[in-house]
């Protein structure tokens, strides 16, 4: 019993002194071999995170100096092609279509034939017409003749009367001298009454020619009359069959400007009806080419100001002018149009396009101006970063990360690890942001005017400042379409005071502003 106690303690004093061998070796080996800078689990997990603050001159940021210099103020604003005139094309009567003449892109002028209908109601109505005309014609004509005829018989009976009327005259003088001689016994009584008959006789004539002239003069009135009613007919059968025409002529559509046919809205057999549209014809030389500026950009734009125009950002501008700035703003957008008129023979803008309009708002000869992107909202008005102090302190030194006791006027490696040198003070860690409230005027979209506020020479961020803090360090650097062209060098210890005491920190490596590679895809 007491043997097997002694071995069971050597056995345990052997685990032990095993145990003790391996953890001995393992801190020697890990100690040996471990890269300068790298923490072990226990370490890494002992660090207090929350104790780091935000390195200085961590803040990437685009900085321009500012400068006086000519500058032209303008919007740019997407637009559109508005025809001068539109038409749609319709027919005045109801008819089956039997042929379309033109196809949408085809230029047309004013008064062309663009279709013709079939109906035949409109020729019956034609022919019947003409028919009408012709009877009335016929009427009109032999009522002519009546009335000529009326009229020649009128003529003869007043002669026939006023021949009568002669006679009679002499008569009744010659039967008064007869009539006396009778009496004195001069002639006879057979020779008397001879006289008297022919007196009578005469008295008879004239008034025969009388009832004869008022006979010709009733017939001439109602010649006359029958004329006039032909007459009428005449001209009622003419206005019917002239109207009947039009009609017919209107189975001819015709567009009414001068255009570019834009649609074709119906096919050959269709029945086309009054109000229904067969083409749509635009009026495009000259064109109009509009956009809507909103109300905040309107100060400045005038009929007269300069307008260039294109179809994408690759293409070359058109240079135009300002002919039209309506005077109602839209209730909802709060836009209101501007608008170039220009000629367009060529047809190089087409109703409905996109445009990009560029709008001239005015030019000043030296003014202060910034890039857009610099200016921020801040509740009470308009302002900018700056950097406040952005000068240089003297020769930069080196350090190593790991030695800070070692320093070094130029770049090189550490004399006692071999890692390399890093800046001790970089002068781009010397700035400090401010915001700065600015007033602004005009703008042309990349770059605003400041009317007060900033100096000339002051330094204005216009990119990186999303999260940046009042007196916050940045690093002034490249900026490209992905972001910094470069980050800001990591800060040295004595920089960061929360970490000199951090376990594994003592060996942290320290590197150069590190350079962006924006790769693309």
């Amino acid at each position: 019993m007491r043997n097997m106690r002694r071995k069971k303690w050597v056995h345990a004093l052997l685990s032990l002194l095993l145990l003790g061998v391996v953890l001995l070796g393992t801190i020697l080996v890990v100690r040996h071999f471990r890269k300068p800078g790298r923490m072990t689990l226990l370490e890494s997990q002992d660090m207090d995170m929350s104790r780091m603050a935000a390195p200085v001159g961590s803040v990437p940021v685009a900085v321009e100096r500012v400068c006086r210099g000519p500058f032209s103020s303008e919007v740019t604003y997407t637009g559109s092609v508005v025809p001068l005139n539109e038409q749609e094309v319709s027919p005045r009567v109801s008819g089956l279509i039997e042929e379309l003449l033109v196809y949408p892109g085809d230029k047309v002028s004013k008064g062309q034939v663009v279709a013709r209908l079939k109906a035949p109601e409109l020729e019956a109505r034609v022919e019947e017409g003409a028919g009408r005309y012709g009877a009335s014609s016929d009427d009109f004509s032999s009522s002519r003749e009546s009335v000529k005829k009326a009229q020649a018989e009128r003529d003869e009976a007043r002669a026939a009367l006023s021949s009568a009327r002669a006679d009679l005259e002499y008569r009744q003088a010659d039967i008064a001298r007869e009539k006396q001689l009778y009496h004195n016994g001069a002639i006879s009584k057979d020779e008397y009454q001879a006289e008297l008959a022919k007196y009578k006789s005469s008295l008879a004539a004239r008034e025969a020619a009388q009832s004869r002239l008022a006979a010709a003069e009733a017939a001439g009135r109602a010649a006359r009359f029958q004329l006039s009613r032909a007459d009428s007919s005449v001209r009622e059968a003419g206005a019917a069959l002239k109207y009947a025409g039009i009609l017919r002529d209107y189975t001819e559509v015709r567009s009414s400007i001068s255009g570019v046919v834009t649609q074709r809205l119906m096919s050959v057999g269709s029945l086309a009806a009054p109000g229904s549209v067969i083409f749509k014809v635009a009026e495009v030389d000259p064109i109009r080419l509009q956009a809507n500026v909103a109300e905040s950009d309107m100060m400045g734009i005038k009929v007269g100001n300069l307008v260039f125009v294109s179809k994408d950002k690759s293409s070359n501008p058109l240079k135009t002018r300002v002919t039209a700035v309506f005077p109602a703003a839209d209730a909802v957008s709060r836009t209101s149009v501007v608008e170039a008129l220009t000629s367009n023979s060529s047809l190089h803008f087409l109703p409905g396009q996109y445009l990009i309009m560029r709008i001239a708002r005015g030019s000043k000869a030296s003014t202060l101006t910034v890039p857009s992107s610099a200016l921020v909202e801040t509740g009470e008005g308009k302002a900018v970063w700056i950097i406040a102090s952005g000068e240089a302190a003297g020769i930069i030194q080196y350090t190593c990360v790991m030695h800070p006791e070692v320093i070094s006027d130029k770049p090189g490696k550490c004399p006692k690890c071999g890692m390399d040198l890093v800046p001790k003070e970089s002068a781009a860690l010397k700035g400090k942001a401010h915001l700065a409230a600015v007033h602004i005027g005009l703008s042309n979209g990349e770059r605003t005017e400041i009317l007060h506020g900033l100096e000339e020479g002051d330094q204005v961020i216009y990119a990186g400042q999303d999260y940046l803090h009042e007196n916050d360090s940045v690093y002034p650097t490249g900026w490209g379409a992905e972001g910094p062209k470069e980050l800001p060098p990591p800060p040295v210890m004595e920089n960061m005071p929360e970490m000199k005491n951090t376990p594994g920190m003592e060996n942290m490596p320290q590197a150069s502003p590190l350079k962006m590679e924006h790769h693309h895809h």
